[in-house]
């Protein structure tokens, strides 16, 4: 095929020269072949992409993209509850709400130690439920178990929906969070702070003098 395109481009050229019997013809020669390989490029770059639509796909999907093992049974015993709702403010019209709280100071967590939470949306909205810094499980949905298992950092709760997550404090001592991950709603007032303590730290309310994030 690429001898094919030399062969025309010299016999071209040949024609033209032919046909150019003084200086003054250099300008149009010029052209000529220059719309000549642009035509080329275009027939040349038509070719390769033709060639490449008739190869095979490589591409594939493994059967099971990742084993992931559970951090804890469905019926695990909850360690804690966390309800989200909306309620009226004379102040901001509407607050959104921690446990019926704005801006809360939750309890804090032991590295290590397995956390299960019962997240619970008692609102008529959507509040993507996000946990700030780490990864968990989730157990449940309403009493079902989820199609597949996965980490994740966010879900989202439907109206009058419920979940049980699990998750493992690692070794990252400090204040950490939870929120709704909604801005609007996160600003309004839903949202957590709670410490991450070390192993052999006593659990305490040293949270009380920690100013809630606003």
């Amino acid at each position: 095929m690429h001898f094919l395109l030399l062969l025309v481009i010299i016999v071209l050229l040949i024609i033209l020269l032919s046909r150019s019997n003084s200086k003054n013809n250099y300008a149009d020669l010029k052209n000529s072949i220059d719309r000549l390989n642009d035509k080329i490029t275009n027939l040349t770059i038509r070719i390769e992409a033709l060639k490449k639509e008739k190869e095979a796909s490589k591409a594939f999907i493994p059967a099971t993209l990742r084993t992931i093992q559970p951090l804890a049974p469905k019926d695990a015993p909850v360690s804690r509850t966390v309800k989200l709702s909306v309620g009226p403010s004379l102040k901001n019209g509407m607050n959104f709400l921690v446990n019926d709280s704005t801006h809360v100071n939750d309890k804090p967590v032991r590295v290590g130690e397995l956390q299960v939470w019962e997240v619970n949306n008692a609102s008529l909205m959507d509040h993507p439920f996000h946990l700030h810094g780490f990864f968990f499980q989730v157990l449940e949905e309403n009493g079902k178990v989820p199609e597949y298992m996965a980490w994740k950092d966010t879900y989202n709760l439907k109206p009058r929906t419920k979940i049980k997550i699990a998750w493992l404090p690692d070794n990252r001592p400090g204040i950490w969070m939870y929120h709704c991950h909604i801005l609007e709603h996160h600003a309004a007032g839903m949202m957590a702070n709670f410490e991450v303590i070390g192993e052999h730290e006593q659990l305490t309310d040293r949270m009380k003098a920690h100013s809630c994030h606003v």
